[in-house]
């Protein structure tokens, strides 16, 4: 779906020359369920918008969510695409979440907003720490640690796994050890969904859905950076795009993409890259690129999503043209270069766009689950 052929006749003209480098306001608290009723389109309740908002989080992304309540949510992995059903007392209902989000006109400038390259990987950003309530809740199949075949949730003791027990006293209360070896009890924090979440703790959930002893995460994650068990990748992938660059981004109303009829105008973007050397000395020419997405949730999470890949330096790379056979910048995650023609022309409409997008994405490390989550969504 996307291309390196420039379009005409749509120019990048943001309101604002000064587009201010800045990071994003962006949530995914921002996020606003929606189904629709017989007498319209109701808001979903608090409660059952953060259930939703932490599986939208997980890698993998689940195709079901079973709620608290027993409904259940079908189709979840297209849920931006509005093909999402609830399924409730009331039946069956469509599903849809709808964003706001400031958008520009902004930029991102390198190297001053690049990522730094630290591969380690840090447990406060990459799951949460259970309490002993929620230890409780785990269904019997997550409840053995599979990392070192030791049970999670123990009735007379902390959860640990034997072979860091000396650390750890032997409580029914979750505990956790500080860097000095006192014990540190669970820090419980009150949400606004009525619902519990830690500071540490000995049990620890990633993003992906899997549970493990924290210890044992924590020196598994000394040798790799990825799940046990799904091997979802948390460490960092860090490409090979030039280290000089800028990514801007503005929203036109008075452009609308075939096939998004319904957003608000279009984001406009625009990749730009002097001429240069990598790494290794080798020169490459410069580049320049804009593109399309549309103004509603696909196109918004997706402008998310670039600009976390433009600072890990994946949305490039540097390569050898197959076509031309020159060294250059060249499409690791491919844009809409044209408004309109369909696939074929790099355009709208393409229906499969958005999820060969976060495929593109997810090759390099990269999901929904980079995202602000925000301060109504669990991490």
């Amino acid at each position: 779906g996307g291309g390196s052929h420039s379009s005409s006749g749509y120019g990048y003209n943001p309101r604002s020359s000064a587009s201010a480098s800045a990071p994003s306001s962006f949530s995914l608290s921002s996020a606003v369920f929606l189904v629709e009723t017989a007498n319209g389109r109701k808001h979903l309740s608090s409660h059952w918008a953060d259930e939703i908002r932490r599986h939208w989080r997980m890698s993998p992304r689940p195709d079901q969510v079973p709620l608290s309540d027993g409904s259940l949510v079908e189709n979840f992995q297209a849920l931006e695409c509005g093909s999402a059903v609830l399924r409730s007392r009331d039946g069956a209902q469509k599903l849809e979440v709808r964003l706001e989000s400031q958008i520009g006109p902004r930029s991102l400038n390198l190297p001053n907003d690049l990522e730094s390259e630290d591969q380690k990987v840090d447990l406060s950003s990459v799951g949460k720490y259970l309490s002993a309530q929620e230890q409780r809740r785990l269904p019997d199949s997550d409840k053995e640690c599979s990392i070192c075949s030791e049970d999670l949730v123990a009735a007379e003791k902390a959860p640990v796994p034997s072979w860091a027990a000396a650390r750890f006293p032997s409580r029914a209360q979750a505990a956790s050890v500080d860097d000095d070896g006192d014990v540190v009890m669970e820090e419980v924090h009150s949400t606004s969904a009525g619902s519990t979440s830690v500071a540490s703790g000995p049990v620890y959930q990633l993003r992906c859905g899997h549970v493990y002893h924290t210890e044992c995460l924590k020196k598994w994650f000394e040798q790799r950076a990825s799940c046990p068990l799904c091997l979802k990748e948390f460490g960092k992938v860090v490409g090979t795009q030039p280290r000089t660059g800028s990514f801007q981004w503005h929203v036109d109303r008075t452009v609308q993409l075939p096939g998004h009829m319904g957003a608000r105008g279009a984001i406009m973007i625009l990749f730009e890259f002097p001429p240069g050397t990598d790494d290794a000395g080798r020169p490459y020419p410069g580049r320049r690129e804009k593109g399309f997405l549309p103004n509603n949730c696909q196109g918004i999470i997706q402008l998310e999503l670039f600009k976390v890949a433009f600072r890990r330096r994946v949305m490039f790379a540097l390569s050898t043209s197959l076509t031309t056979g020159r060294f250059k910048p060249t499409f690791n995650i491919h844009i809409k270069t044209k408004p309109r023609g369909g696939a074929a022309q790099h355009g709208y409409p393409d229906n499969d766009y958005f999820q060969r997008s976060l495929d593109e994405l997810k090759n390099v490390g990269i999901s929904v689950a980079d995202l602000p989550a925000g301060m109504d969504c669990s991490t």
